[in-house]
C-alpha cells in the first residue's frame, strides 16, 4: 500500500480518510435498538440531538408520508417476498381495509378543512385494532397475512403511529427481520417517521411533508453528508437532492 494512502495534499490535512471511514462504518453497523443488534445496515434508534437552529413543529394535523420512491421501494421488497397463502386471512383483511380508510381520508381531506378532529378519532380506533393484533400476534410478518397484510400493518404504523408506540414496533421487529419474515427496509421507514414525531432529525430522508403547501419537503436529516451511505445500506436509490435543506427549513 502507498505510503500517502490516507494523507490530502490538499488543505484538509493528514488522516482525513480514516477519519471519514470510521464515521462510516459506524453509520453502517449501527449501535443497539432495543437492547438488541439492530445488524448491518439498520437505523439505530433515534437519540436527543444538539438544537441546530428552528426545526419544523410537529403540530396537530400536520400531514407527513413516506417519499413516493421510498414507499415504492417498499412495495417492491414485499413482492419479492415467496409467495405463500397466509394463515389468517381475515388479519389481511382487516388490515388492508383500515390502511384504505386511514390513506383515503388523507387523500380527501385538506389541510384547513376543520376535519382535524375527525381524523384523530379515526387514526385513533385504527391505533387501536393495530395496538391488539400487535399484542397478540408480534409484528403480523408476511406469514400470518402475507406481503399485502404486512404492508398494511406498516402503513397503519406510519399513518396512525405514536412515537412511543414505533419505538415498540422497531423493539418487536427485530424478531421477525432475523426470520426472515419482514422486509428490512420496513424498520427504516418505522424509524425515519419515529424521528418526526419525536421532533428529531430522521435517519435515511424517507419522510416529507404532504400538506399542499409544503408538498414534498423533507423533514430535516441526521448527517447529510452520509444519508446516502445510509440509504444504500436499506436497499434505497440516494436522494436526489436535500431540497430544501435542512438550513432552509423553516417552523410551519
Amino acid at each position: 500500500m502507498s505510503a500517502d494512502f490516507g494523507r490530502c495534499p490538499g488543505p484538509c490535512g493528514k488522516g482525513w480518510i480514516r477519519r471519514l471511514l470510521v464515521r462510516s462504518a459506524r453509520t453502517v453497523t449501527g449501535p443497539v435498538c432495543g437492547g438488541e443488534p439492530v445488524g448491518r445496515g439498520a437505523a439505530p434508534a433515534a437519540r436527543a440531538v444538539e438544537p441546530r437552529g428552528p426545526e419544523p413543529a410537529v403540530a396537530t394535523g400536520d400531514l407527513w408520508e413516506v417519499r413516493p420512491d421510498d414507499w415504492a421501494a417498499a412495495r417492491a421488497a414485499c413482492r419479492r417476498l415467496p409467495d405463500r397463502q397466509p394463515l389468517n386471512p381475515a388479519l389481511v383483511t382487516d388490515l388492508t381495509g383500515r390502511a384504505q380508510s386511514a390513506r383515503a381520508w388523507r387523500v380527501t381531506a385538506k389541510d384547513d378543512d376543520g376535519t382535524t378532529s375527525a381524523r384523530a378519532a379515526l387514526d385513533a380506533s385504527h391505533l387501536l385494532a393495530l395496538r391488539r393484533i400487535v399484542q397478540v400476534h408480534g409484528w403480523p410478518g408476511y406469514r400470518l397475512v402475507g406481503s399485502e397484510g404486512s404492508l398494511a400493518a406498516l402503513e397503519l404504523a406510519l399513518l396512525c403511529g405514536t412515537g412511543p408506540f414505533l419505538r415498540r414496533l422497531l423493539r418487536l421487529i427485530e424478531v421477525p427481520l432475523r426470520t426472515g419474515d419482514v422486509a428490512p427496509l420496513f424498520r427504516t421507514l418505522l424509524h425515519d417517521r419515529a424521528c418526526v414525531l419525536d421532533g428529531q432529525r430522521q435517519w435515511s430522508g424517507t419522510q416529507q411533508h404532504a400538506g399542499a403547501a409544503r408538498r414534498g419537503a423533507l423533514w430535516p436529516v441526521e448527517e447529510p453528508d452520509l444519508v446516502d451511505l445510509r440509504r444504500g445500506a436499506a436497499g434505497l436509490r440516494p436522494l436526489p437532492r436535500l431540497t430544501p435543506t435542512p438550513a432552509e427549513l423553516t417552523p410551519f
